[in-house]
């Protein structure tokens, strides 16, 4: 009786001390899912939700989604003279390795309000977001927010698809469709079932320590991008962009309203070139290379020794770019 009795009172401790620990790292937003899957429109982050790249091997950020499961503030224009621009993109635009005031579009903007334009950026950027899911939340933010712009960043990770949970465009003879069969998948069905285990900071932090169960890990652990080796990295660019890429760049540059946004090799940036058709491009990739030239790795991370995202001085960079070539397309437009 006397052991049972020890055993209860150990449980209901343990209990009491993994509550409290669970919520401190949940409510302080120090460890906490941010991916959520959406029955209809896929991995997206959930809404008002605080987050920290604690566990990341690059920098330590730490944001809030704004009500709509985006970073950054939520879209909103304020008047005719107003400027709006939807950024939409993969982790690179996320940027969750930087606090959001380090984000190159919360420095550009600063830039641009600083000389009195009313240009706002929003952030449309997603971990793993390819360019075939990329097109179809442009349908998305187009009929629910109608921004002036759109800005759609390309790099080597924007190319391809991983067949993760979301929608995206495939081709059908020569016509580009839209692919849902992630919908129909038994994780996806099951998934409301689950969801106070995706929600809860304790399984978060034991998935991210032993990252053992395969198919959850994608969703509850988010995804964090190694670093490539020089021959993955070459055995890329050798390759040309597919004709899914191509079908899907060319639709995005038929709408007048897009702007691509490049960091990418010169090869395969004279292929997109050739598929744009003279869109409005904004090329970052040179000025990253000044930055190496003067001894400076925009993609070199310190803290682990790795390389993988942009990092600070590569965002201050990219927003003295951004902004010079931003208003000469803007410029152009009004004349």
């Amino acid at each position: 009786m006397k052991k049972i009795k020890s055993i209860l009172l150990f449980g209901t401790g343990f209990g009491i001390v993994c509550l409290t620990f669970g919520l401190i790292l949940k409510f302080g937003g120090i460890l906490s899912p941010i991916l959520m899957i959406d029955q209809e429109n896929g991995e997206r982050y959930m809404p008002d939700k605080m987050c920290c790249s604690i566990f990341n091997y690059e920098g330590f950020g730490l944001a809030r989604t704004n009500e709509d499961g985006w970073f950054g503030p939520a879209f909103h224009d304020n008047g005719e003279n107003d400027v709006s621009l939807a950024v939409l993109g993969n982790s690179f635009i996320a940027a969750r390795q930087v606090f959001y005031r380090h984000n190159f579009l919360s420095l550009s903007e600063a830039i641009l309000q600083g000389e009195r334009r009313n240009v706002h950026l929003f952030n449309f950027g997603k971990e793993t977001m390819p360019l075939r899911e990329a097109l179809y939340i442009k349908e998305e933010l187009e009929q629910k927010y109608h921004p002036d712009y759109f800005v759609v960043f390309i790099n080597e990770r924007s190319l391809g698809n991983e067949g993760r949970y979301i929608p995206f465009y495939e081709l059908t003879g020569d016509s580009l469709t839209l692919n849902t069969d992630f919908q129909h998948k038994p994780f996806v069905k099951n998934y409301s079932k689950l969801e106070f285990l995706t929600s809860s900071s304790l399984v978060f932090l034991t998935y991210r320590a032993k990252n053992r169960i395969p198919e959850f890990k994608e969703i509850v652990l988010d995804k964090f991008y190694p670093s490539e080796n020089e021959a993955e990295a070459d055995a890329k660019i050798d390759r040309e962009v597919d004709e899914v890429d191509a079908a899907v760049i060319r639709k995005f540059a038929s709408d007048k309203r897009v702007i691509f946004l490049l960091d990418i090799n010169e090869k395969r940036k004279e292929q997109i070139r050739s598929l744009v058709n003279g869109a409005p491009i904004i090329d970052v990739k040179t000025a990253l290379k000044e930055l190496e030239n003067q001894g400076v790795d925009p993609y070199f991370w310190q803290v682990s020794n790795e390389r993988g995202h942009w990092n600070h001085a590569a965002h201050r960079v990219i927003a003295n770019t951004f902004v010079a070539q931003l208003k000469a397309i803007l410029d152009k437009e009004k004349s």
